[in-house]
């Protein structure tokens, strides 16, 4: 799957509509997919972990509310990193696991960073 095509695709817990991808959390070594930043539509920023989502119908789903957490700061603080530019992930592969595969992230991000 290309990240690039996450982003604005919608997140859904059953049939509500809770918001839209706007970004992906990567582990501070940039090898691994740790959660979808999602802009929700209360106006909150959220975080869905990679390991319980889903893909299907064209969107993503989430099991629970529950399970989207508050937005991203804490995990940029443990060292992940955020990637929020179409140009930045579009060479991103990533496997069901979450690793990325093919082409690495740029050796320009470094962990702790937020792209907009």
């Amino acid at each position: 799957m290309l990240l690039a095509d996450l982003l604005g695709t919608p997140v859904r817990v059953r049939d509500l509509r809770v918001g839209e991808v706007g970004g992906v959390l990567l582990d501070e070594t940039a090898s691994t997919v740790i959660g979808l930043e999602v802009a929700c539509t209360d106006g909150t920023a959220r975080v869905l972990p990679w390991a319980v989502a889903s893909f299907e119908e064209g969107c993503v789903r989430a099991p629970s509310a529950l399970v989207l957490v508050d937005a991203g700061d804490g995990y940029l603080r443990l060292g992940a990193v955020a990637l929020h530019e179409r140009a930045e992930l579009a060479p991103l592969v990533v496997a069901p696991d979450g690793r990325l595969l093919g082409a690495p992230v740029s050796p320009a991000l470094s962990a702790g960073t937020a792209r907009s």
